[in-house]
């Protein structure tokens, strides 16, 4: 909704920053959109703990989608490699996306200071205008 918003009330061509952790379904369109008029730039803000459990022992999990309840092993390598592996491919998917549609996507991890990433982003981006 908010780039349906930003079609709106932005007439100039800008640069639109994305913030989310893309979660959400259905938003492509929107995106593709936005970025046939503005320069979008995605930021995925991720936190290492989606990508794994903890051992935090036995744990009751509810898929969002399904409203099914499950139990779960954190203990299990084999759980926590299936998490690992599930949130490294959503992440895959995503990158590859908004690469085929040419949006920029910036990684910025919760944990960890968000400075790097916004430096290497707009060092790149330097680069590729001066090309």
């Amino acid at each position: 909704m908010a780039l349906e918003f930003c079609q709106k009330v932005l007439h100039r061509r800008t640069v639109l920053f994305l913030v989310s952790d893309f979660f959400d379904e259905a938003y492509l369109d929107a995106l593709r959109a936005a970025n046939r008029r503005h320069d979008v730039v995605c930021v995925l803000v991720t936190d290492e703990r989606e990508l794994g459990f903890q051992d935090a022992g036995l744990i009751t999990l509810e898929d969002a989608e399904s409203g099914r309840t499950g139990i779960y092993d954190t203990r299990s390598p084999a759980f926590r490699a299936a998490v690992a592996s599930a949130g490294e491919r959503r992440i895959a998917a995503l990158t590859a996306t908004l690469r085929a549609s040419k949006i920029d996507l910036i990684r910025i991890d919760a944990t960890r200071p968000v400075v790097d990433p916004l430096l290497q982003f707009f060092r790149m981006r330097e680069r590729r205008q001066r090309r």
